[in-house]
């Protein structure tokens, strides 16, 4: 616990509560205090992603055509195991740590890195040049999805939210002709 004045941070809570000069503080608790960080960070990396990888490497493996690809990948989304309060959750907060801890902006990146090269595999060949304007608006409405599902009240619908995507993706195939 720190204690801060006009935003300057002077003194930490030791053992037994007795305050102390933050540069007295013992480098051990320093120490469990970044680790308990890094756990918080690595949390949706173990337990979320897991579970995403898990579905949609199922879903992808059987999934027959782009459009078949696109559908396994929204549907892994928006299982049942993903898209949860618990788990959306637990995303949201990911959302708002990776604005300032480097670890969790940078796990961010990658886990929207592979929604996008999965969503491209499938618009590629239905989309040909707007592939990438239509996954990355696909990536923002699934992050959207997500986003209400957290603030709404009620119990969880991944189907609802698996409509959602797939008319827009539809709605953006007809605009080229798919």
């Amino acid at each position: 616990r720190l204690a801060c004045t006009h935003g300057l941070v002077l003194v930490g809570v030791g053992h037994g509560g007795i305050e102390q000069p933050r540069h007295q503080q013992n480098d051990q608790e320093i120490h469990q205090r970044e680790r308990r960080r890094r756990a918080q960070v690595e949390l949706p990396d173990r337990h979320a992603g897991q579970r995403l990888t898990e579905e949609g490497g199922g879903a992808l493996a059987v999934a027959e055509g782009p459009k078949g690809r696109l559908k396994a990948v929204l549907v892994a989304s928006f299982g049942p195991a993903n898209f949860r309060r618990e788990a959306v959750g637990a995303w949201l907060n990911f959302w708002v740590m990776a604005q300032t801890v480097p670890q969790a902006k940078r796990l961010l990146a990658v886990y929207q890195r592979r929604l996008r090269s999965n969503l491209l595999v499938g618009l590629r060949p239905l989309a040909g040049v707007r592939a990438a304007a239509i996954a990355d608006g696909l990536g923002a409405l699934i992050d959207g999805l997500y986003l209400r599902e957290v603030l709404k009240s009620g119990p969880s619908d991944g189907a609802a939210a698996v409509m959602v995507a797939l008319e827009y993706l539809e709605s953006q195939l007809k605009q080229d002709g798919g």
